[in-house]
């Protein structure tokens, strides 16, 4: 039997605030909240208020004990008390392409960032699901205030299926791979890397000019992986919302005893990959998401340059849309938001 200090112990004091509440994946990771006993005060926030007094009502029949949880659909008081932000905010229109989830879902997404910024309280993290998650995510960080540290959207489904189709179209083990991952755009345009891989030791390459595995084989691991998540609508009949909600609560989770280490997306700025948020090796720690080094290929270069170009053009359409200022507007504000934070670290160690 626990005793009743042991009951009453959370992960974290701060709160944990759900944007999207109501919705399968929101509401999936609300309840993997509450088993793990991540916070004792829950912030639900949704458009809808019947719906979002049925989830209360849920959470509270569940049994949790000591969880206090508070219902609102006005976004500012959403973000009033700081704390981790989880930001599964959606319109559902049926069907969309990118560039019509990216219309429908950055105005909410520049709605929500300045109240972040207003919150008299820190956001102390964000993690982003909402599609399309990298160009929202940026639409996050820019209007927050935040350090691109602090603001970060989900990559590593992409990854996840990666490792599960060279184990079932190959027959390895996941102890027999490395450097197995997906970068760039969370789309049908990611790039799959080829020449970071290692199967037991070999590169892909020298898997095939050895016969372990043919040039069809790797084709075939590349449409499971692009197409992944088409394959898990047709057969579940909806999109996924477990495994996100899983992956993101872990990314909600991480710190510098419970790294994440998968690819996540963040804020980048580089000669070949400049003012964007794409997905590249990070990890996420407990002062956020880090990027990590790592050496390319020409060919694993050029696939990241292809799918770059997606997110650029997404980005430029939330640009001429107003949800984004124009890109030469971003740099000195994200630099003095990254000062703003490591004095607030500084401080805490004084």
């Amino acid at each position: 039997m626990k005793d009743k200090n042991d009951i009453q112990s959370f992960k974290t004091d701060r709160p944990l605030i759900v944007f999207g509440a109501t919705g399968l994946l929101g509401s999936q990771l609300v309840f993997m909240a509450c088993a793990d006993r991540f916070s004792p005060h829950l912030i639900l926030h949704g458009s809808h208020l019947p719906r979002l007094e049925g989830l209360k009502a849920e959470i509270l029949e569940a049994g949790f004990d000591g969880i206090e949880v508070t219902i609102t659909t006005d976004t500012d008081e959403a973000c009033r008390q700081g704390g981790y932000l989880f930001y599964s905010r959606s319109v559902q229109s049926g069907k969309q392409t990118r560039e019509e989830m990216l219309l429908d879902n950055a105005p909410t997404a520049k709605e929500t960032g300045l109240a972040i910024r207003k919150a008299p309280n820190s956001i102390h993290r964000v993690v982003c699901v909402s599609n399309p998650s990298d160009i929202i995510g940026l639409t996050l960080l820019i209007h927050s205030g935040l350090a691109p540290e602090q603001v970060f959207s989900i990559s590593a489904l992409d990854t996840t299926r990666y490792i599960r189709a060279i184990k079932e179209v190959l027959g390895i083990e996941r102890e027999d791979m490395s450097g197995v991952y997906t970068l760039g755009s969370h789309d049908m345009s990611m790039a799959v890397m080829r020449d970071t891989v290692r199967i037991k030791g070999r590169s892909i390459d020298k898997c095939i000019s050895e016969g372990l595995m043919t040039e069809e084989d790797w084709y075939e691991i590349q449409n499971r992986v692009v197409n992944g998540g088409r394959m898990v609508i047709k057969k579940r009949g909806h999109t996924a919302y477990q495994s996100p909600a899983y992956l993101g609560y872990q990314m909600l989770l991480a710190s510098d005893e419970a790294v994440f280490s998968y690819p996540s997306a963040r804020y980048h700025n580089s000669s070949l990959f400049p003012h964007c948020f794409l997905s590249l090796p990070t990890i996420i720690d407990s002062k956020g998401c880090h990027h990590q080094r790592q050496s390319y290929t020409d060919r694993d270069i050029e696939a990241l340059k292809r799918s770059y170009q997606s997110i650029r053009t997404l980005r430029d359409i939330a640009i001429e849309h107003g949800h984004l200022p124009n890109t030469a507007l971003w740099e000195q504000k994200l630099q003095e938001q990254t000062d703003e934070l490591i004095l607030k670290e500084k401080s805490k160690n004084i």
